[in-house]
């Protein structure tokens, strides 16, 4: 028998003149429930895990005469969950909270977390609150909700976040003093315009601002679509150069970098004037 179902008594073999009346006090673990006198017992949450018996007591003028039934233990009632949401602000830095409804089972189950990010484990986050990390920017978020008893187990995943986005603060330091002079171009000769790369360098700086929006371009610098971008001519020398002097900065302004470089094209031999102009635009991001 489990917790929610009905017990009944029945007895056998009764005789006795006059008819003897019939009683029922009902048993747990050999203690008597109060109240519990009927022929039958609805067993209730209290119930789990006990030994229950009835002893049937017959009783007349002449005398009274009781027979205790074997006992039954109680089993749970498995674990159900109806929902698991997550709600917070799918943002880096930002703290997200799991949810569940509808949670029932005997005995009460225990919930855990486990947080995923585009469906696969998260090591570690296994409380009812995650904050989010650089590592997370653009991945959707979910949650896996457990309720465990000795009854069962049951798990249920939220509906994944949007994409987390980055968190947009400010650099107080321009780049422009990564450079010499007041230009922001740097300037190859002849003899290392072999050596160029055409370089897409994407940088993404926990606390940092998205200050230089544009991507690639193959335009000259004069072009209206450089007004917010910052256009670079660089070998592969002075991409690691940038590089090594963006992540000082980044340090000493207290931010994180992530770097990606991507070749776009491996040599300029044999290329037009116009076509040499490479330009790549640096993105500071979350």
């Amino acid at each position: 028998p489990t917790v929610g179902q009905t017990l009944s008594a029945q007895s056998g073999g009764v005789s006795g003149v006059p008819t003897p009346a019939e009683s029922y006090p009902w048993l747990a673990n050999g203690v008597a429930i109060p109240g519990a006198t009927s022929s039958t017992l609805t067993l209730t949450p209290a119930n789990y895990g006990q030994q229950v018996s009835v002893t049937v007591t017959e009783t007349n003028s002449l005398g009274a005469l009781s027979l205790t039934s074997s006992g039954v233990t109680v089993a749970g009632i498995a674990p159900t969950i109806t929902s698991a949401t997550l709600t917070g602000t799918p943002t880096v830095g930002q703290t997200l909270s799991a949810h569940s409804g509808g949670v029932s089972g005997v005995p009460a189950p225990t919930e855990s977390y486990q947080w995923l990010a585009n469906g696969v484990a998260i090591s570690g986050a296994t409380s009812s609150t995650y904050t989010l990390t650089p590592a997370n920017y653009s991945q959707q978020v979910s949650v896996t909700v457990t309720e465990t008893s000795p009854a069962g187990r049951v798990s249920l995943t939220s509906s994944p976040s949007l994409p987390v986005a980055p968190r947009y603060g400010a650099l107080s330091t321009p780049l422009s003093h990564l450079f010499r002079g007041s230009s922001t171009q740097l300037h190859l000769s002849k003899s290392t315009l072999s050596q160029l790369e055409r370089v897409a360098l994407s940088l993404r700086a926990t606390g940092g601002r998205l200050l230089l929006l544009d991507h690639v371009t193959y335009e000259a610098t004069k072009d209206s679509s450089h007004r917010r971008a910052l256009a670079l001519q660089l070998g592969k020398k002075q991409m690691r150069v940038l590089v090594r002097e963006l992540v000082t900065l980044a340090h000493r302004e207290g931010v994180t970098l992530h770097v990606t470089t991507k070749v776009l094209a491996h040599s300029l031999k044999g290329l037009t004037p116009s076509a040499r102009r490479l330009w790549t635009s640096v993105e500071l991001e979350k």
